[in-house]
């Protein structure tokens, strides 16, 4: 799923105005398949789970820099024991569910303080973006085309995308993810 320009999202309306029930249906929809999408992406083996070491390299692979394999380990540590409800060491689509429910919820409540449906289509392209950025689903920038692991989506804008604060933009997408407060 790429990122479509603010006139292309779904058959919305191009002409500016408050978002309605109608757009709000297609944001909530847009934001399960950027879901569904990381979903899919991290679980390398296809089996339904998202195990441990699925997770490591999800983030190990994601772009922010000055990490440690210890760092990266126990990111997906703390990520797994937030969203493992029934602890047996993988997440399965059921504890997904619960996750993408939790999301869902609090981006449809920033999506309703909006006064713009064109900015709710600016804004989801850079939550789709940085969701991506956070779990290595990343563009090459030389390229903006899909890495030949079968990683990346097209359409982004990495030119936008801020380098220095790439670390923290993964760890609050994950904080988001997990339902914790970012401490930074």
């Amino acid at each position: 799923m790429g990122c479509a320009s603010s006139a292309q999202h779904g058959g919305l309306d191009e002409e500016d105005h408050e978002p309605n029930e109608e757009d709000m249906k297609q944001v909530e929809e847009r934001i399960r398949a950027i879901l569904n999408d990381a979903f899919e992406f991290i679980d390398k083996n296809k089996d339904g789970y998202l195990s441990e070491q699925e997770l490591v390299e999800a983030i190990r692979v994601s772009p922010a820099q000055d990490r440690s394999d210890d760092e990266v380990q126990e990111e997906a540590t703390r990520f797994l024991s937030q969203v493992d409800a029934n602890h047996d060491g993988k997440v399965s689509r059921d504890e997904w569910k619960i996750l993408e429910d939790r999301i869902v919820e609090e981006q449809l409540d920033w999506v309703r303080d909006m006064a713009s449906i064109q900015v709710v289509h600016r804004e989801m392209d850079r939550y789709d973006r940085k969701f991506k950025e956070a779990f290595g689903m990343v563009v090459t920038e030389e390229k903006r085309e899909a890495k030949p692991d079968g990683s990346g989506y097209e359409g982004s804008d990495p030119g936008k995308a801020e380098a220095p604060n790439k670390k923290r933009n993964r760890q609050n997408v994950l904080q988001l993810c997990a339902g914790t407060e970012t401490t930074n």
